[in-house]
């Protein structure tokens, strides 16, 4: 038996259609390149501090959004 085929998965903003997999991506790599550069700033003798803390804001951002893009996925699948 086949299985039924999903429809892409799909977020409006405004006249933009975005498809959530290449964002889910796109944050995931986002994040796993900020938690990086955040590791090799906290590693310094020195680290600044100010960019370490901007940095985090942004990791911070982006982890939101890809919670929310999985918890969105979680409800509608469970609708």
């Amino acid at each position: 038996m086949k299985s039924p085929r999903q429809k892409p998965k799909t977020l409006f903003l405004g006249d933009h259609k975005i498809s959530c997999t290449q964002l889910e991506k796109q944050l995931q790599s986002e994040v796993k390149e900020l938690n990086r550069r955040i590791s090799s700033l906290q590693q310094n003798n020195r680290p600044n501090l100010d960019q370490v803390q901007h940095l985090g804001g942004i990791l911070r951002s982006r982890q939101s959004v890809l919670n929310w893009l999985q918890i969105r996925d979680v409800i509608k699948a469970e609708a």
